[in-house]
């Protein structure tokens, strides 16, 4: 577990993730006391996450379209780590050295 969390924590990607996590609880925690309205947008947030991550996996990249975005997930599921494998600003950087 150790070397999955260095290799996924070696990525650019979650460490922003992270970075932006910790910045948004501190801003809010000087913005006063929790409320209910905190813990609905948190749910409806993490809500939205899941489904929205779900369409583009299922419907964009494994879709019958051939188009970059696929073709550089592809690659990634034939990495033997693709199970820790972040398409993040490195997707980005290929697609914008691409046009």
């Amino acid at each position: 577990m150790k070397g999955a969390l260095c290799v996924f924590f070696g990525h650019p990607t979650p460490v922003l993730i992270v970075a932006s996590l910790f910045a948004t609880a501190a801003w809010r925690s000087s913005c006063g006391a929790l409320t209910l309205a905190d813990a609905a947008v948190v749910g409806t947030v993490a809500a939205w996450w899941m489904l929205q991550e779900w369409l583009v996996h299922s419907q964009l990249l494994h879709s019958d379209i051939d188009w970059f975005g696929r073709q550089v997930h592809d690659s990634h599921h034939h990495q033997p780590y693709f199970h820790v494998s972040i398409d993040g600003p490195g997707l980005v950087r290929l697609a914008s050295n691409d046009s």
